[in-house]
């Protein structure tokens, strides 16, 4: 049927709308553990006091340092960052525009998923 490597084609072409843009803040380093700037399942960028930068998801976080993870080649890769070495750390958010047109993207790729349905499902007459 010809609808479906299109229908196939549509739906990736719609997924790949929807993938967010962010926006970043600069978390404040009060403390790790009771007043700490970030909390598990963000997305971060730590940059350390000897200059370079870590970007992943928060795993944990402790009195005494960060935990970020990130998918690479051999699975989830951790890296424990001593608070002593973090010079400072930026959240990672989704902007409100971007919440927008994921909201809109998806409704889109709802309809044109149940139009391709129906289309998949029509009689045409192959007489």
């Amino acid at each position: 049927m010809p609808t479906r490597p299109l229908a196939t084609l549509l739906i990736v072409a719609l997924l790949a709308q929807l993938t967010a843009c962010t926006a970043t803040r600069v978390a404040p380093l009060t403390g790790l553990e009771s007043d700490a700037p970030v909390a598990v399942g963000q997305t971060v960028i730590v940059h350390r006091t000897a200059g370079d930068a870590v970007r992943g998801e928060v795993v944990a976080v402790t009195e005494s340092a960060i935990t970020v993870g990130k998918d690479g080649n051999y699975g989830r890769e951790l890296t424990e960052i001593p608070a002593a070495d973090i010079a400072r750390i930026e959240v990672q958010e989704a902007t409100g525009l971007t919440r927008g047109l994921a909201i809109v993207g998806g409704i889109v790729a709802g309809i044109t998923l149940v139009g391709l349905i129906a289309l998949s499902r029509v009689d045409w007459g192959s007489d």
